[in-house]
């Protein structure tokens, strides 16, 4: 949503990309807020492609808007025009929302697909790097993964694009690899693709990794995993500092504001975590 324009850009899993004008009319002395929404719609067909379903979040770039399918075509968008500038054959499903990071002027895609419709002795989640004005792979990498008939492996959780002394290194998180309650979280180099650091997770997760950087910019790693345990990692090499086991399946990806982590369980429980 974008307060400046007015606007709601959102992909549906009935397979409907929406550019929402939300007409917003906001009455602060009254406390009341009217919306009347006029939706443009597109309709989309990727060759080789039989499924639609959008579960990521879009991602938005000035005007153009990327985003993934259920059949792992990920297409660019032109807002103003309502048309694809591009779109890339289907891999597999990709439910983990795109991230965009800026390099001269150009927006570059961080994106990977979970195993799902393409279930084999070569089941493999891919990592991509995609330049997003042409469409064009900068790099792909493959890491195996695991599936059953309720739980899908590969990677289901949001990258970590790093700043500041992790500003070279992107960072994925796997689900089901080698083994299907096992996982793994790789640092790759933003430029080649080249693979800086790995962990090789006890337990498998789909929480999204998130960074935390001190005053001095030395970078940190959130990681929660399927049997409620939550991880602090050096975001430079690696290593697990320290853990502490919250009960039950973190899924949710935890929110941090200062020294604190929040996060929900399955359980059914929200915990406030310090970090000292």
């Amino acid at each position: 949503m974008n307060r400046e324009t007015d606007t709601l850009i959102l992909g549906g899993e009935n397979g409907l990309f929406y550019n929402i004008k939300l007409n917003t009319v906001f009455n602060k002395k009254e406390k009341n807020i009217r919306v009347a929404p006029e939706q443009i719609k597109y309709r989309y067909k990727v060759k080789g492609n039989d499924y639609q379903g959008i579960e990521n979040s879009v991602a938005v770039y000035k005007n153009l808007a990327f985003f993934a399918d259920n059949g792992g075509s990920i297409q660019g968008i032109n807002l103003m025009t309502m048309k694809p500038i591009w779109a890339l054959s289907g891999t597999d499903d990709t439910d983990a929302s795109i991230v965009i990071e800026e390099e001269e002027n150009i927006p570059f895609l961080y994106t990977g697909t979970e195993v799902d419709k393409l279930r084999g002795s070569d089941s493999h989640s891919l990592i991509r790097k995609i330049n997003g004005v042409t469409g064009e792979a900068v790099w792909t990498k493959k890491y195996d993964a695991m599936y059953n008939e309720s739980i899908n492996g590969g990677m289901l959780s949001t990258p970590v694009i790093g700043k500041n002394e992790m500003k070279d290194l992107a960072i994925f998180t796997i689900a089901r690899h080698k083994t299907m309650n096992a996982g793994l979280m790789v640092a790759v180099n933003k430029t080649t693709g080249e693979e800086v650091w790995r962990w090789e997770m006890p337990s498998y997760t789909w929480s999204s990794p998130v960074a935390v950087y001190d005053k001095n910019g030395q970078a940190y790693l959130i990681q929660c995993d399927s049997i409620g345990t939550m991880y602090l990692l050096n975001g430079k090499t690696g290593e697990v500092i320290t853990k502490v086991n919250l009960g039950s399946n973190i899924e949710a990806s935890p929110a941090i504001f200062n020294d604190s982590i929040v996060v929900a369980s399955r359980g059914g429980e929200i915990f406030k975590v310090k970090i000292k």
